[in-house]
């Protein structure tokens, strides 16, 4: 079943989203509207459908614009100029919903702050994309000279495509080229025109922002739907985590994501990609707050095993194990929670008292069948999260059980 990580990705989405007071849950009380059971188990004569996804007004999904969270931002930056380009800048922080940053960036704006520093990150981006040593990723024609429109037209043309995930504007990329061919020319290399071209580019708001505002649908006056491009960076950040390829482009273009066949064989294509590993990671790194054992402190007068790694450790093997149970097994979710397989480092197998199953790095191992340890609720990643510096805490670990259920 190809598509199993789908199928995994919204069931822990269902319970990811419940909303948790720490309160006694009120009690049931009768539904005098509530539709026949038979009914609504037949799945027959449904009242009122549910809108459709691709509708961005009426009663469906607003009209939305999200800022690109920071491991959006990076992936990003690595598809369209390598992985070795660093990001030394401190972009603006994420803004978490229901636990979600990839959903609190459609709450997102950009302070003053960020704007100087998204400035700050493109220059020095551009920069070592166009470093002599790289340059080649980018430009594909040979300049004539310090003023080349026409290479500096297919480069920010083909880049600009693939940075704000749809084709510029005739007056959009008459903009850029101008920018770096007069550059080009006082620089006396277009090289330096393109630098100051894409820093353009990777400021402004088509690519720091997943923009939605749907087109009008003929058929349906009032009505606005996603187009191709639209949903194309749709599908790729929820799934990648990342930017469209041009393969996902192209079938946007073509109209292929028109129709559910379209969007269904394009998922599936991206989930047969090492890319898609990425995106679980990331959905289960927000669901699960796993981002929080970076800055994790232990009592090590209390926890013998604590180090300063440790939290690094603990969500490695969380992420390599669901990792492994969606791509390799394509096992059922619920298996996450009763599996003796895991994944361990050296600091890990001293902590759960097991043989080290390798030298270096993390290998696959299984827990004793007759050991306390078993499923992610097992982890050291939940057991250290849901718990105080100085003490472990039931009462943490149920209320996380309760909300994730509720």
């Amino acid at each position: 079943m190809r598509n199993r990580p789908l199928a995994l990705l919204f069931a822990a989405a269902t319970v990811a989203g419940a909303a948790c007071t720490g309160e006694a849950p009120p009690e049931a009380q009768p539904d005098t509207d509530a539709p026949d059971a038979s009914a609504v188990d037949t799945g027959i004569d449904v009242a009122v459908e549910p809108p459709d996804p691709r509708d961005v007004t009426v009663d469906a999904a607003p009209a939305r614009m999200f800022r690109l969270t920071r491991a959006q931002y990076r992936a990003a930056v690595s598809d369209l100029f390598g992985d070795d380009i660093v990001i030394a800048v401190n972009l603006e922080p994420d803004v978490a919903s229901n636990g979600y940053f990839a959903v609190g960036a459609g709450a997102a704006t950009v302070s003053r702050r960020g704007a100087e520093a998204y400035e700050q990150a493109a220059l020095d981006i551009a920069r070592q994309a166009f470093a002599p040593e790289r340059r080649s990723r980018v430009v594909s024609c040979t300049p004539t000279s310090a003023a080349a429109p026409d290479c500096a037209r297919a480069t920010l043309e083909a880049l600009g495509r693939r940075a704000w995930r749809r084709p510029l504007s005739t007056e959009s990329l008459d903009r850029l080229v101008q920018l770096a061919t007069e550059v080009g020319a006082d620089a006396g290399d277009l090289h330096v025109g393109l630098e100051y071209a894409t820093a353009a580019l990777l400021q402004a708001p088509p690519f720091l922002f997943r923009i939605e505002v749907g087109v009008p649908d003929e058929a349906r006056p009032g009505v606005r739907r996603l187009d191709g491009f639209e949903l194309a960076s749709r599908l790729s950040f929820l799934l990648w985590n990342t930017t469209p390829d041009d393969a996902l482009l192209a079938a946007a273009a073509a109209g292929e994501l028109d129709t559910d066949a379209g969007i269904e064989a394009q998922a599936e294509r991206l989930l047969a990609s090492p890319r898609a590993r990425g995106g679980l990671r990331n959905f289960f790194e927000e669901y699960l707050k796993l981002s929080e054992l970076e800055a994790l402190r232990k009592d090590p007068d209390v926890f013998a095993h604590a180090s300063p790694d440790l939290g690094l450790a603990a969500r490695e093997e969380t992420l390599r194990t669901i990792e492994h149970f969606v791509f390799e097994l394509d096992a059922d979710y619920r298996e996450l929670f009763t599996t003796r397989t895991t994944f361990l480092d050296r600091s890990l197998a001293a902590l759960y008292d097991v043989p080290a199953p390798t030298r270096e790095g993390f290998a696959r191992t299984e827990l004793p069948a007759d050991g306390p340890r078993a499923g992610l609720l097992g982890h050291a990643s939940f057991l250290a999260l849901h718990a105080r510096p100085t003490s472990s805490s039931a009462t943490r670990r149920g209320v996380f059980v309760r909300c994730s259920a509720a």
